[in-house]
């Protein structure tokens, strides 16, 4: 009896895009990466492991599921968030989706998967403000609240922040929601340049910073690009 092999990432994430008649362009846009990159990627069979937090988010499967010896059911990848073209006075906007789930600065949890594609309000931006900030498609960009003070005084209670969720490791120092062990935070996060380490820290002074993080043990969910508040 032949028994067949197990399917590598590579093969898994072919097989998803086979089945719902996708091609590595369609996957590329998801995940904000150079459609040349994702095609290399597949096309070796080898998967950058900074990468497979995305490819999973992309294809709403947990990075166990790619590279665990399970084979990986061919899902429906989930449909980008809606948003919504607005013009007004002859200038384009678009309707971002603010999802009423807390980025937790502090007490309390963020789960970007929670959120069930089901916004709570829209917030509105200038189309061409936002291709000045990034370069992230429409459906990679979320609004959510923070809750907490641990990043007092930059982000208060209440905020909104505008999070690229392409930027799935830290590059430059600046602001990111990620997960670390159980919990999810917004937290400022810088890179040695040499080792590679990172530095994870809370802007108020009354919450411990933590050094010497290993890249591998965090996964980032997104960088802040833009906070707003009620003053």
């Amino acid at each position: 009896m032949l028994v067949s092999a197990p399917m590598n990432a590579a093969e898994k994430i072919r097989a998803v895009l086979h089945e719902q008649n996708l091609d590595a362009s369609d996957l590329a846009r998801r995940m904000g990466l150079n459609p040349v990159s994702v095609r290399q990627h597949l096309n070796r069979g080898s998967i950058p492991a900074k990468h497979l937090q995305a490819y999973a988010r992309a294809l709403g499967v947990a990075v166990a599921q790619l590279v665990g010896d399970e084979p990986l059911a061919p899902a429906a990848v989930p449909p980008a968030a809606e948003v919504a073209p607005v013009t007004i006075a002859g200038i384009d906007y678009l309707a971002l989706p603010v999802y009423d789930i807390g980025a937790a600065a502090g007490a309390g949890t963020f789960v970007l998967e929670s959120a069930d594609g089901d916004a709570v309000s829209y917030s509105v931006f200038r189309q061409s403000w936002l291709r000045g900030v990034t370069s992230a498609s429409p459906d990679r960009l979320a609004v959510l609240r923070i809750s907490g003070d641990s990043m007092w005084p930059t982000l208060h209670h209440g905020d909104s922040v505008l999070v690229d969720m392409t930027v799935t490791a830290v590059g430059r120092d600046g602001i990111y929601v990620i997960r670390l062990g159980d919990e999810v935070q917004c937290k400022r996060c810088s890179r040695h340049p040499v080792s590679g380490s990172l530095t994870i820290a809370s802007d108020n002074a009354a919450y411990p910073t933590y050094q010497d993080v290993r890249p591998a043990g965090l996964s980032v969910l997104g960088r802040v690009i833009w906070t707003g508040r009620t003053v």
